[in-house]
């Protein structure tokens, strides 16, 4: 199964952008925000300084609007080191990735291919990045790989799999939202057959930090769950519902999940016990709906994505 690299090289010693980046596009696509009918919605990438020290309630900053801009911007990832933020942005009706330095306060693209990528995820350590690519012509076909291999370890199967995004296990592995009617998660490991997790899941995959757990929502009714399962025990634990209605979240280094409804964020604490526990609320600073989160490494740093509200003239 063919995977597809490009080279990228950055310079400015010290900065976000001081590593040769390996783009492996290693999850093929046929069905995104690129290639469906619809128009891609107006979104921002924010940034809120997030400080703990005061005790058990956090102190959130003022948002900071990082891309400004009218189109989509949408999908932050931090770098392991924190000091970037890789971002999907849609120009002249294409996708590329793009990369936030927080040092110098500019972005600058990563990507620039005939085709669109989407969900970039760094892997190596910081060194190299996996995206969902969608490929001319619409083929949907799955394919995985560790940059570094030779040749490249193909971890799907070849079938048809439109992936609409992942995330990396220890083993190899890879944690897959694939589209369909109902959405599936999947895990597919190498030399394993796949293990579906859960029919209509949500959209967020995300590493847990601090284990070698990959969490996901469950949609399904009466009541959906936050989700996590273990590549390295083969075991799912089921958590608490999500908010109603929400599947984005993001976890912090302590172990907790966040999510938003509206301007309002809420924080859970599986070890705590209990539900969610509103933690901020932005509708004084003009935000009205957040969707994808990312917490820096360091946990000091929050992004979001803010919808844009449509003007009510069009």
């Amino acid at each position: 199964m063919p995977v597809a690299t490009a080279k990228v090289r950055m310079s400015r010693p010290g900065s976000a952008a001081t590593f040769k980046l390996l783009i492996a596009v290693s999850l093929w696509a046929g069905l995104s925000l690129a290639a469906s009918a619809q128009d891609p919605p107006e979104t921002e990438v924010y940034l809120v300084s997030v400080d703990e020290s005061g005790g058990e309630q956090p102190a959130l900053g003022e948002p900071r609007n990082l891309t400004a801009r009218a189109g989509y911007d949408n999908q932050p990832h931090f770098l392991p080191d924190g000091r970037g933020l890789l971002y999907t942005s849609i120009r002249d009706g294409q996708a590329d990735i793009y990369l936030y330095d927080l040092d110098t306060g500019t972005s600058s693209a990563v990507t620039s291919t005939p085709e669109s990528e989407f969900s970039p995820t760094p892997i190596e350590e910081g060194r190299a990045i996996s995206v969902v690519r969608v490929e001319e012509g619409g083929e949907q076909r799955c394919g995985a790989s560790r940059c570094r291999e030779r040749p490249p370890r193909a971890c799907c199967s070849p079938r048809p799999a439109p992936v609409g995004y992942h995330a990396w296990g220890d083993d190899g592995g890879v944690l897959l939202f694939l589209l369909g009617e109902p959405n599936t998660i999947e895990y597919r490991a190498p030399g394993e057959k796949p293990r579906v997790l859960a029919q209509n899941g949500g959209r967020t995959i995300q590493r847990v930090p601090g284990t070698s757990k990959i969490s996901y929502v469950i949609k399904s009714s009466p009541e959906g769950r936050l989700a996590t399962f273990d590549p390295k025990t083969s075991t799912v634990e089921l958590m608490v519902p999500p908010l109603p209605g929400r599947e984005d979240f993001t976890w912090d280094r302590h172990g907790r999940a966040w999510m938003a409804d509206g301007a309002r964020l809420y924080r859970y604490c599986p070890a705590c016990g209990g539900g969610w526990q509103q933690v901020a609320d932005f509708a004084s600073q003009g935000i009205e709906t957040i969707t994808r989160l990312a917490f820096s490494p360091s946990g000091e740093q929050l992004a979001f994505v803010v919808l844009t509200p449509a003007d009510p003239a069009t």
